[in-house]
């Protein structure tokens, strides 16, 4: 069985694939990508509170999103990365709150109680396997998962 923090980052994933302009989300990075814009999704930071409360593993993750793009020519990349700012806030809020019909997200398939903030920044011109890229790096901070013991 997966641990928690494995099945929340997979369910991210998931989520992340339905979003339009991103190519590919794959579970485990590979050491080249052949897509033009992917995602990856990987724990960044977090803490640990057991027995808060009684019976439980209650963590506080960090998660970080980056959507980069093989596109350079900075022109391009702003176009296809700008959008991606809304709909990728959108995708992950509708999870954890309730739509324009009143019915509840699906909190990542259950296995993340909330986050309180998604920031994002611009990942400027780096290397990803030998290759070029451009993006946008996002991080779910505070995102709760609580466990029983």
């Amino acid at each position: 069985m997966a641990e928690a923090a494995e099945s929340a980052i997979s369910e991210i994933i998931n989520v992340l694939r339905t979003v339009s302009g991103i190519e590919n989300v794959p579970l485990n990075p590979p050491s080249v990508m052949s897509y033009a814009t992917f995602g990856l999704v990987y724990p960044f930071s977090g803490s640990y509170t057991m027995g808060s409360p009684t019976g439980t593993k209650r963590g506080m993750h960090n998660i970080a999103i980056d959507i980069l793009t093989k596109e350079i020519d900075i022109a391009r990349s702003i176009e296809r990365m700008k959008p991606l700012i809304d709909t990728v806030s959108m995708a992950f809020g509708r999870e954890i709150s309730y739509d324009s019909d009143g019915s509840p997200g699906d909190q990542f398939n259950n296995t993340i109680e909330t986050f309180s903030t998604l920031d994002y920044s611009w990942i400027p011109q780096t290397d990803y396997a030998g290759i070029q890229v451009i993006g946008l790096h996002f991080v779910m901070n505070n995102t709760k998962i609580l466990v029983n013991l």
